[in-house]
C-alpha cells in the first residue's frame, strides 16, 4: 500500500504495477480511510511526508494507532522507507500537527500562516537504525494479514541451498521426473502456516502440519509413531518435535515421501500425465535458524555492473572474518570475471549482510 496512490480498491499504477488497496490495513476503518483520502485529494492527490498526511487529515478520524498502522503497513515507504524512524518520530509529529491545526480564538490574534507555522517544524529522527528484514515482515504481517514486501524464507537462501533439496516446487520437479521417489528421504526448508492436532484411535495425539516455501506447499504429518527403517526402531515423532508445531515457525524438515496418484484435478501432474499428491512424514524437526551460516566455507560478492561502491570497503571491514571472499563483476564487454580478494578481507557469517549489501551497495551475497 501507498499513500499516495492507494484507495478503498486495487488499483493500476501509471507505470502498470497493481497498487494494494488500503482496505485491510487493520484500525484504518472507513471515517479514517475517508479522512486520509480527502485529505490527498485536497492537498492536490499527494502528501509530502508523514507530517504533511497527519497535519492535512482530521486527526479525530485518524488517530495515532492508524498512523502507526500506516507505517508499518509500509504507505510511506515511498516516502521515508525508515519505518523505524517515522515510528519514533510519529508522537512529535502528531503533536506539532495538532498545533498547526488549532481551531480557537487564537485565530484572531495571529494569521493563518503564522498558526501553520506552529505545527511546521517536525523532522524525521536521524540515527535511527532501521528494521531488519524479519521486523518489516511481521510488521506487514500484523498491520495487513500477509507479508507483501517479501517472505521470512528469503533470509535462509544460503541455508536453504547447502541443507536442503531446495524449493518445494523443485521437490516436486524431481519427483514428476523421477529423481525423487516414494520412500526416499529428504530435507526441506518451510513456514508452517496451520497446525491440525489430531488423536488416533489409540488416544495417542499426532499432528497434520501445512507447510509453505516460496514456491510452494506440502502437508507434513508429525504421527504419534514411526518405525525407522535404517535403524530398526520405533520412534516419536510427536514427542520429540512437537514443540516445532506453531504456526509461522521456520523449519528444516527431514522426513520420508510419500508419493500416491490420483484422479484429483486440483493436485500436480507428473510426466505421464497422471495426478500426483506428495506429503511427508516426519523424522526429524529443526529450526531453521540453527542452519544461519552452518558448514559455510566462503563468500561470494557480485558487484553492480560499471559500478564501484565507494562505500562497500567499509562494510566488509566491519564484518572482516576469516571466510574467504570473491568479488564477481562483468566487464564493459560482457566478460564475468571473478577476483579472491585473499586472507586480508575475509568476512565473517552474518545473516543480516546479504540485506544491507544490496540496500546500500546494490551488490549481491551468496554464501558458499
Amino acid at each position: 500500500p501507498d499513500i499516495n496512490e492507494s484507495n478503498e480498491y486495487f488499483t493500476i499504477t501509471k507505470d502498470g504495477k497493481i497498487r494494494f488497496r488500503m482496505t485491510p490495513i487493520k484500525g484504518l476503518g472507513e471515517a479514517a480511510m475517508a479522512a486520509v483520502l480527502n485529505a490527498r485529494k485536497s492537498e492536490g492527490g499527494a502528501f509530502k511526508d508523514v507530517f504533511h498526511a497527519i497535519k492535512s487529515a482530521a486527526v479525530q478520524k485518524a488517530n495515532k494507532r492508524v498512523w502507526e498502522n500506516l507505517i508499518k503497513a509500509g504507505a510511506f515507504d515511498s516516502l521515508e522507507s525508515n519505518r523505524a524512524a517515522l515510528l519514533q518520530g510519529l508522537p512529535g509529529a502528531i503533536e506539532n500537527a495538532d498545533k498547526g491545526n488549532l481551531n480557537t480564538g487564537l485565530v484572531s490574534l495571529f494569521d493563518e500562516a503564522e498558526m501553520a507555522s506552529l505545527g511546521d517544524s517536525w523532522n524525521v529522527p536521524e540515527g535511527v537504525e532501521p528494521w531488519r528484514r524479519s521486523e518489516r515482515l511481521k510488521a506487514e504481517r500484523e498491520t495487513l494479514g500477509l507479508y507483501v514486501s517479501g517472505h521470512p524464507l528469503e533470509e535462509y537462501t544460503d541455508a536453504i541451498r547447502l541443507h536442503t533439496v531446495g524449493g518445494l516446487a523443485r521437490l516436486k520437479e524431481s519427483i514428476a521426473s523421477g529423481k525423487l521417489k516414494d520412500r526416499d528421504e529428504v530435507s526441506i526448508a518451510a513456514m508452517v502456516t496451520n497446525v491440525n492436532f489430531k488423536t488416533n484411535k489409540n488416544g495417542e495425539q499426532w499432528a497434520i502440519l501445512m507447510l509453505e516455501d516460496l514456491t510452494d506447499k506440502i502437508e507434513a504429518l508429525l504421527m504419534a509413531s514411526s518405525f525407522d527403517s535404517s535403524t530398526k526402531k520405533k520412534t516419536r515423532p510427536y514427542e520429540n518435535y512437537r514443540h516445532f508445531a506453531m504456526t509461522d515457525f521456520l523449519l528444516r524438515v527431514t522426513g520420508e515421501l510419500r508419493v500416491e496418484t490420483n484422479d484429483s484435478p486440483n493436485e500436480d501432474e507428473d510426466e505421464s500425465g497422471d495426478q500426483i499428491q506428495v506429503k511427508i512424514f516426519v523424522k526429524g524437526l529443526e529450526s531453521l535458524e540453527d542452519y544461519q551460516g552452518r558448514d559455510c566455507t566462503g563468500a561470494i560478492i557480485e558487484l553492480p555492473q560499471d559500478k564501484y561502491p565507494v562505500n562497500l570497503l567499509s562494510i566488509l571491514t566491519k564484518n572482516s572474518g576469516s571466510l574467504p571472499l570473491t568479488l564477481k563483476y562483468q566487464t564493459a564487454n560482457g566478460e564475468i570475471v571473478k577476483i579472491k580478494t585473499g586472507a586480508k578481507y575475509g568476512l565473517t557469517f552474518n545473516p543480516n549482510l546479504a540485506e544491507r549489501l544490496k540496500t546500500e551497495t546494490g551488490c549481491l551475497l551468496q554464501w558458499t
